[in-house]
């Protein structure tokens, strides 16, 4: 890891949920912190984030603003609030949540999924939501 972050430099490092597989998301936290990690995407070792807030908020705790704890993993627009309410992170990962299901319109494809498309209003409200519980002012 310590060979990947300096390849990577000056780029920010995000640790991407595999603290999430740790048995001791804490201890690894630490480790990553000494690291030079810049951020860790977590779900709190749980399905979706909000099943991992617990452990989200004792990562955020535990971090005490030395490295950026991001909640992600089935973030939805309606439970950014209260996520971030609950467990303190200042930062989401939005993917599905600010994702909509978009039809490509070729009959030749309708037996695979629909594509998904980034919904502006999706990401606004999550960015209002983080925005609001840092103390800035909503876009």
């Amino acid at each position: 890891m310590a060979e990947l972050i300096e390849l990577a430099r000056p780029l920010s490092v995000t640790f991407h949920r595999a603290i999430d597989v740790v048995p001791d998301p804490l201890d690894a936290l630490d480790r990553l912190i000494e690291l030079g990690v810049d951020r860790v995407l977590s779900s709190g070792g749980r399905p979706s984030a909000a099943e991992g807030s617990a452990t989200l908020r004792s990562m955020v705790d535990r971090a005490g603003g030395r490295i950026a704890i991001m909640a992600g993993g089935r973030v939805s627009a309606d439970g950014a609030d209260r996520l971030i309410r609950t467990t303190g992170v200042r930062e989401i990962h939005v993917g599905s949540a600010a994702a909509r299901a978009a039809a490509c319109g070729d009959p030749a494809e309708e037996a695979f999924p629909p594509w998904s498309r980034t919904d502006a209003r999706l990401v606004q409200t999550i960015v209002d939501a983080v925005r609001n519980r840092a103390g800035g002012s909503p876009a």
